[in-house]
């Protein structure tokens, strides 16, 4: 997964408040430090399959990028859960490389790859009400890591089992990217 750093979550936050979001989520509205971005499938507990999470997330070669999140969102999924995310409009394709990457890595250790991901950030899995298409601020995340974590079952909690950077942005590229 990714992982907004605390100043961008904050923002989110404050975003949430002025809303009144955070209120009508109430117990609902995940913690701030489990605030993510999914870049994979949930796989299997064990150890072989840790082991070849850690070979495939060491092996991903992507650059990092800046997402700007510019919505809020709460729908219903087939699950009969409605999440509550933060959105982007634009997908930078940078976006895309990373998911290509990490799924190649995935496949490469011999685990099945993951459906679509689209640029967000989860904020609710259960929450009461739909939310409507809600534009807001845009809150620039710069995503400049990867994360493997463990959840901790029947919650929104994780717990972090490693790490790597992602590549810097080729010098000029990024910035210009942003200005649009």
């Amino acid at each position: 997964m990714a992982q907004p750093a605390i100043e961008v979550r904050l923002a989110m936050l404050k975003i949430m408040a002025e809303n009144g979001w955070d209120l009508k989520l109430g117990r609902d509205l995940f913690p701030l430090p489990n605030w993510h971005q999914s870049l994979s499938d949930k796989y299997d507990r064990n150890d072989d399959v840790y082991r070849r999470m850690v070979k495939a997330g060491a092996r991903v070669d992507a650059a990092a990028f800046t997402l700007m999140l510019n919505r809020v969102r709460g729908e219903a999924r087939i699950s009969n859960k409605i999440h509550w995310e933060f959105r982007a409009t634009r997908r930078p394709p940078e976006f895309d490389a990373l998911l290509v990457a990490i799924r190649n890595a995935l496949i490469e250790e011999g685990l099945k790859v993951m459906h679509g991901k689209t640029p967000h950030v989860t904020i609710s899995y259960w929450a009461p009400s739909l939310l409507p298409l809600t534009k807001i601020p845009p809150i620039p995340w710069r995503i400049d890591e990867l994360l493997l974590v463990k959840t901790q079952p029947g919650t929104p909690r994780y717990h972090m089992l490693a790490r790597w950077p992602l590549r810097p942005a080729p010098a000029g590229v990024e910035s210009q990217r942003e200005l649009w």
